[in-house]
């Protein structure tokens, strides 16, 4: 018997969810799109970055150095720890969940961001 495959909205939920149960804050960091998570398995923080891609709707894009984070770049939401992020931008009003993924809700200046190839050689 095959398995139905998840919904993107299934797995940004999921993520969101056991980032919750397992007691995961996002705090920021002094960047301005960047927030810290602590890790679970480690001593250690991880680095959620975000970005809005305006030419994609206003798509909200995350990465993390996390390994699930780094194994999956591609996704618009890579790992749980993006997903409690996600919900922190939310809450914040900067952000609203759509249908599985995080669109920014008004026009941000990101002028003193760095930009997605900064962020991305940062957590190599």
């Amino acid at each position: 018997m095959a398995t139905r495959r998840k919904t993107t909205n299934e797995i940004g939920f999921g993520a969101e969810q056991r980032a919750v149960e397992e007691g995961h804050l996002a705090r920021k960091s002094g960047v301005n799109n960047v927030f810290l998570v602590k890790s679970d398995t480690s001593p250690s923080t991880y680095e959620v970055s975000w970005i809005v891609l305006g030419y994609l709707d206003n798509l909200v894009h995350f990465s993390c150095t996390c390994k699930s984070g780094q194994n999956r770049q591609h996704l618009p939401i890579p790992c749980k720890h993006a997903a409690l992020v996600g919900r922190r931008l939310e809450r914040e009003k900067i952000a609203r969940w759509i249908d599985g993924l995080f669109y920014g809700i008004e026009e941000i200046d990101t002028s003193s961001y760095p930009s997605v190839d900064e962020i991305f050689e940062a957590v190599k």
